[in-house]
This record gives structure tokens, C-alpha cells and sequence, in this order.
């Protein structure tokens, strides 16, 4: 009950006000119609001022709407979820000749600036093995792939993939992803890191 009044008064105050007002205008009229004088002024005055007072006095006292509760931040995730495989890779928007072809003609610091940005990116490349190599020293297998201008050092490592690497034959042709270990103006690209596809 006292919520509802509380309700009423909150939202109504100004009807609660007029329907105050009303019988002591009604009072007042009244009485000034039975006497046609002066003193029928009092009581319509009197209940005028009464209304007006008491709007204002409801007004003033309106009870004040609750502050809203502060919003809480959702709860961390119970664990961290991993990356998928290959996510964190950066591939190159760029072929091997295109990079080759933006440092054409350059100088050597001047191709150095221009590569800086490729390095350690990614990039699948295709191509038919000219030779295979490995070196003790660095325990890795080198693929050599030769095409038109371009010449292609492709690094893996032998623990990984020195057997199936090492079957291949000169003309075979493979899928390689590797990350850009240098790029060199006369044509030579180092991929490091290298990976077999679909093999």
C-alpha cells in the first residue's frame, strides 16, 4: 500500500494538487453565489492558495528515484583459449618476382629499406627442384629451386623432413611455405623455416 501511494503521489502530484483545490473552489463558488458579496472571495481565495501550496509542497518532496546499480564487467573466460595452428602467420601479399622487381635498380641500402617490412612473413611458393643439398653444420636440407631470373633457397629442417625432402628428385615438383629470411637484388630469395604442402 505504501508503494502504491508513494507511486501515486510520485507521478500524480499535479492531480492530487487540483483535486485538492476543487472542493474549497467548489465551497467558495458556492457561497459567493448565495451572497453575491465580499465574503464569498475569502474561501475562494483561501482554497486557491491552498492548492498552489500544497502542488508545491508535493512537488519538492518527491521521492527521488533510486540511483542505478553501477554495471558490472563480465567475468574473464575461465582459460585462455590457443591460437589455431598457422594463425599468428603473416603471409606476403607479394610474389617472389614482384619483390624482386621493387628492388630492381636500387642500391643496396635503398633495397634493404624497401625489404625490411617482407622479413619473416610468409609465402607459399611452386616450383620443380633443380638440386638438394644438406650441410652437417647446420643440420638442415637446402632445395634449390631455379625459375627464369629468379632463384629460390628453401631451408628445412633435416630432423623433420630430412626423409621425405631428401627422396626428392632433380625435376620434382613441390609446395613449400617458409618464412622470407632475405631477399637479395640478384635474385635470390631464402626461405627458412620451410614446410611441405599437400605432400
Amino acid at each position: 500500500m505504501k508503494g502504491i501511494i508513494i507511486y501515486l503521489k510520485d507521478k500524480y502530484w499535479t492531480v492530487i494538487a487540483i483535486a485538492t483545490v476543487l472542493p474549497g473552489v467548489a465551497s467558495a463558488a458556492f457561497e459567493y453565489m448565495m451572497t453575491g458579496g465580499l465574503p464569498g472571495w475569502i474561501p475562494l481565495v483561501a482554497a486557491a492558495l491552498g492548492g498552489g501550496l500544497t502542488a508545491l509542497i508535493l512537488m519538492y518532496i518527491k521521492t527521488p528515484e533510486p540511483a542505478p546499480e553501477p554495471r558490472s564487467l563480465p567475468d574473464p573466460p575461465s582459460e585462455v583459449q590457443p591460437l589455431p595452428e598457422g594463425s599468428s602467420r603473416i603471409f606476403c601479399p607479394r610474389t617472389p618476382a614482384e619483390l624482386i622487381d621493387k628492388i630492381e635498380g636500387c642500391t643496396e641500402i635503398q633495397a634493404e629499406y624497401i625489404i625490411k617490412p617482407y622479413l619473416d612473413q610468409w609465402m607459399e611458393i611452386e616450383g620443380n627442384i633443380k638440386d638438394v643439398s644438406k650441410t652437417s653444420y647446420t643440420n638442415q636440407i637446402t632445395v634449390f629451386i631455379f625459375d627464369n631470373e629468379l632463384s629460390l633457397f628453401l631451408y628445412f629442417d633435416a630432423n623433420t623432413w630430412g626423409v621425405q625432402v631428401g627422396s626428392f628428385d632433380v625435376g620434382d615438383r613441390i609446395s613449400v611455405i617458409g618464412k622470407i629470411a632475405s631477399i637479395q637484388r640478384d635474385g635470390i630469395i631464402s626461405l627458412g623455416e620451410c614446410e611441405l604442402v599437400n605432400q
